[in-house]
């Protein structure tokens, strides 16, 4: 579809290009030699096949839909899903790892920001980011269960959730700043080798005790750890 696209606007801007030139020619026998018929039935061709395909090629990238237990959803330009948002009856939820055939790969900026109504979240494998204040305010929000594929976790992803404890996966190498921060009722975290970096603020102002920091830690950032109650 997009080398047809392609084509098309290369074929018009060629027609164009030299019909230009015929009305801009003083030449009578250039003007007649340059036939500008066939210019113009050029020009209307590729202006019909841009008609008729463009926006079968728009639909095929950046697709959007819900599916039917409530998940928004957008068609990454890899042929890879992104969770945008979420209007379900909540409780726990498992959020899908495939979307009409194609792997849900990422949980974008906000898609369940302040979903009171969701109590527990299951994110499987094929996830391979959270966004940036993805579960902020999720006030019911008590179990998290996160899988191995998971790499990054973004700013303020769990911020000011429910969570009582969470088990970071090897495979994440980034736990950006703030992202369960306030999690007052957070006790129990258990972080993995793999992880490389705990952002400011990370875990600052929960009831976690003690925590063990994996040797492939080579970062943590300013008051990651600090205001805990415990």
């Amino acid at each position: 579809m997009t080398v047809l696209l392609v084509s098309s606007y290369v074929f018009l801007k060629y027609a164009a290009y030299h019909f230009t030139r015929l009305l801009e020619s003083r030449n009578k026998a250039e003007r007649e030699s340059m036939k500008p018929e066939r210019f113009l039935i050029v020009i209307s061709a590729a202006m019909l096949v841009l008609l008729a395909f463009a926006p079968m090629a728009l639909a095929a990238e950046g697709d959007t839909g819900t599916t039917g237990d409530g998940f928004a959803w957008r068609e990454l330009p890899d042929s890879e899903i992104e969770i945008t948002g979420y209007t379900g009856t909540g409780g726990n939820i498992t959020i899908p790892d495939t979307i009409n055939s194609l792997p849900v790969t990422s949980i974008g900026v906000d898609a369940f920001f302040s979903k009171t109504n969701i109590t527990g979240v299951v994110i499987p494998g094929s996830v391979a980011s959270i966004g940036n204040t993805a579960f902020r305010w999720c006030t019911q929000l008590i179990n998290v269960t996160l899988n191995e594929g998971l790499l990054t976790i973004g700013d303020g992803a769990f911020m000011e959730t429910a969570i009582t404890g969470i088990e970071i996966p090897s495979s994440v190498t980034s736990i950006s700043r703030h992202a369960f921060r306030n999690c007052s009722s957070l006790e129990d975290v258990l972080l993995n080798e793999g992880l490389l970096t705990i952002g400011y603020l990370a875990f600052y102002d929960t009831a976690v005790t003690s925590i063990e920091i994996p040797r492939s830690v080579s970062y943590i950032g300013e008051y990651a750890f600090s205001e805990n109650s415990n």
